[in-house]
Formats: structure tokens, C-alpha cells, sequence
């Protein structure tokens, strides 16, 4: 896994910045005890149910860390506002985005718009009855933030697509009793969904153009390459980091 440096700019102007990969980076570790206080019942029984050697630190690492990250961006259900999440990201359908206020609603939701939306200084869209908010997607635009994301961060991850949802699959090294191996990890940020388990897919075929209603040809043609994309380039500054801040120490033990 690659190994992260930290480099906090400080501006003329008093405000600090960094890019949105390190600054996600960070957040694990700059809240290590916190993470581990607030899911280590969950950790455990993660082990317990998979036979992972609880005691190994590098077993801690990957669990709290993909963990602490899907709790960042999941919501809980596929409803208009659903926002459960630790940075209270909503979910919308398509057909009630028209009713979002704010300037870029209806352009496509990739990583580059999504995060970028979630670490700016101030709120760009609104909707009745949920109000305010930084950014928003459903299923497939917060799968492909997440895995742009976690490439980045070192990880091997994938967005798969079948009847009509998309979620996350990560492969990651864990010891059970000193025995390497490799476990693929669930991850559903739209249903809150954190589980060792590999989807059986359709068999693969070759898909000429895009094509909405094949789920493989949404996986091959559009999500997977899309979450490639340079995200890099996004800059946080200060009034976001102590924004996300405050939301994870007000949601963390």
C-alpha cells in the first residue's frame, strides 16, 4: 500500500490548503483513537465471523480505515435527502434533481464534481425539506467518488453493477493466525453495507457502446474508468477541513 505524504500548504493569506486525496488520507490517522472507540464492537466482530487475527496491526489498519471512509460517504437508504452518513451527503433520484437548487445540478456527477462540491467553502445546492448541502449523489456517483478516492489512496477497488445498483468491492490483504490472504470487502454506501463477500457476476461479454440498461457495459465502459479519472488536483481549504472536522468529532466517541 502506498505510503502517504502530508504536505499542508500554508498560504499568504493565512489559509491552509491540501490536495482532497491527502486530506482524506489524513483523517484516519489524525483520528485513530476516536475510530477505533467508536467501531471496535464492529471490528470484532468482523474478525470473529471471517477467523482475521484481531491482535494484527495490520489487520486494524485496513478495517478501521475502509470502515472510518465508507462511514464518511454511505447513507442509509435510496430516498430523496437521505443523508445519514458522517459528512451528510444526500441521495437523489434523478427525476427530483430538477427541484435541487443551485448552479450544476444537472451535469454529471463524477468524481471530479462530487468531491470538489464536497470540500467547498460554502453550500452549492439546496432542496426543499432537507435544505442546505455541499454535494449529493445516488448510488453509482457516490461508488465512483469512493473508489477514485481509495485508488488513490493505494487500494485495489472495483464498482460493480447489477440490477440496477452500484457498490464498491475492495481487495485487501489480511492475516488469519499468520496466514496471508486476500478478502474482498462489500462496501454499499447507499444502504450502509460493510461486509466480506465477492458477487458472482454475469458472464462478461464486449460492449461496443454504452449502454445504460447493461450492467456490464455500465461497469466496464463507464464506472470503473470513470473513478480513474485525476481527482488530485482538487484543493481543500480551510473553511472545509475544519467543516469535515467538526462533523467527525461530533459523530466519533
Amino acid at each position: 500500500m502506498k505510503k502517504y505524504l502530508y504536505f499542508i500548504f500554508i498560504c499568504a493569506n493565512g489559509f491552509s490548503q491540501i490536495n482532497v486525496v491527502e486530506f482524506f488520507g489524513s483523517l484516519y490517522p489524525d483520528n485513530l483513537v476516536k475510530i477505533e472507540n467508536t467501531y471496535e464492537e464492529g471490528y470484532n466482530l468482523f474478525c470473529d465471523q471471517h477467523q482475521i487475527d484481531k491482535d494484527n496491526t495490520h489487520n486494524k489498519d485496513i478495517f478501521y480505515e475502509l470502515y472510518f471512509l465508507h462511514k464518511l460517504f454511505t447513507t442509509s437508504s435510496a430516498m430523496d435527502c437521505s443523508n445519514s452518513g458522517i459528512l451528510e451527503i444526500p441521495y437523489f433520484w434523478d427525476d427530483t434533481r430538477q427541484d435541487i437548487e443551485g448552479n450544476g445540478y444537472d451535469i454529471q456527477r463524477t468524481p471530479d464534481v462530487f468531491l470538489g462540491d464536497l470540500v467547498s467553502e460554502k453550500p452549492s445546492y439546496s432542496y426543499e425539506g432537507c435544505g442546505d448541502f455541499y454535494t449529493f449523489g445516488w448510488c453509482s456517483e457516490r461508488e465512483m467518488a469512493f473508489v477514485a478516492l481509495l485508488r488513490n489512496m493505494g487500494y485495489e477497488a472495483d464498482i460493480i453493477a447489477l440490477n440496477g445498483h452500484a457498490w464498491t468491492q475492495i481487495y485487501v490483504p489480511m492475516y488469519t493466525n499468520d496466514y496471508k490472504d486476500i478478502f474482498t470487502i462489500t462496501v454499499d454506501n447507499t444502504f450502509d453495507q460493510f461486509y466480506i463477500y465477492e458477487e458472482r457476476l454475469p458472464c462478461m461479454h464486449i460492449c461496443e457502446s454504452y449502454d445504460y440498461n447493461c450492467s456490464i457495459c455500465l461497469m466496464l465502459e463507464y464506472y470503473n474508468p470513470t473513478a480513474n479519472q485525476p481527482i488530485d488536483h482538487i484543493l481543500v481549504y480551510d473553511p472545509a477541513i475544519k467543516r469535515i472536522n467538526k462533523l467527525i468529532t461530533d459523530k466519533l466517541k
